[in-house]
């Protein structure tokens, strides 16, 4: 297997606008990608429509080593989410696209991430017409931002954000 420059966790509507659009804009390779999620059948039915990668759980999906872990799971589903994951992101941004999950909940369970970054895509984001509010943790260098950027455009315009509470409006 090649590099894994994204992984997915969650395969779901926005996971897979995203998926789409990176392919059909040549960011990234089917093989450079990989998913997992919840036992519904989404991340099966993501790598079969795709080609992507795709593992049973979220501890082999991070055995790749993932530059980008995108957290696309059902807010809900966060507090699911293994403890120790903290020690599987040490090298990997983290971008969460996760409704309501605050930079403060995030940085509970990933602050030993490389970078963390929350953003709010919004629902044209399917059609590559979207807006995406996006917040770093921390300031990021140039190449954390640019890899960042590139997966946020795939769902059309973006815009950094300083304050969190800009994300939500």
């Amino acid at each position: 297997m090649d590099k894994t420059e994204v992984a997915f966790l969650g395969a779901g509507k926005m996971v897979s606008s995203i998926v789409k659009s990176l392919l059909r804009t040549s960011c990234f390779l089917k093989n450079e990608m990989i998913c997992c999620s919840a036992q519904d059948g989404t991340s099966e039915k993501l790598s079969l429509e795709t080609g992507i990668n795709r593992k049973d759980s979220l501890s082999a999906m991070m055995a790749s080593n993932p530059r980008v872990l995108v957290l696309g799971c059902k807010p809900q589903q966060f507090s699911d989410i293994p403890s120790t994951i903290a020690s599987e992101v040490e090298g990997s941004i983290v971008l969460s696209i996760m409704a309501g999950i605050t930079m403060k909940r995030l940085l509970k369970v990933f602050s030993q991430s490389k970078c963390l970054v929350r953003s709010m895509p919004n629902t044209p984001g399917q059609i590559g017409q979207g807006i995406t509010g996006f917040l770093f943790s921390r300031p990021p260098n140039d190449s954390d931002y640019e890899i960042v950027t590139r997966i946020l455009s795939s769902l059309g315009q973006i815009c950094e954000v300083r304050e969190e509470a800009d994300i939500d409006r």
